[in-house]
């Protein structure tokens, strides 16, 4: 803990600089832990923390560019059902996760239509298994 963790608060003390509220709690906190565990902790906040603040920056522009931690979308295939037997079942089909802004779409807020609730019930009674 007087390692990792005061590496970590080091970073979020100069992460949350502009935050007086936050800059003031982790403030307190890194005290509270130097106080506890003494110099290997100050060592460590100031020895690490930077290097710890330059993931945290690394990883926000990784994310910012489209990175994502969401696993690739896959189906699997039911061999004993054969596609004739169940004409009402779609096949489902692989999709790639984007990221798109609504200046490239342009969809708006207001140009969101709601779900034709009647469609969905009629096309569930028709997809129901006797």
């Amino acid at each position: 803990m007087a390692t990792t963790y005061s590496a970590v608060v080091g970073a979020a003390k100069r992460y949350f600089r502009g935050n007086p509220t936050l800059s003031a709690s982790m403030s307190r906190l890194l005290e509270a832990m130097n106080r506890e565990f003494g110099w290997e902790s100050r060592f460590f906040a100031v020895a690490g923390g930077p290097y710890v603040l330059w993931k945290i920056r690394q990883e926000e522009r990784r994310l910012a560019r489209g990175w994502t931690y969401e696993p690739p979308t896959f189906y699997d295939v039911n061999d004993a059902v054969q596609p004739g037997e169940r004409p009402s079942a779609a096949r489902c089909r692989s999709v790639t996760p984007r990221v798109v802004s609504p200046q490239q779409t342009g969809d708006g807020p207001d140009e969101i239509q709601e779900p034709d609730i009647g469609r969905l019930a009629r096309i569930r009674a028709v997809q129901k298994v006797p």
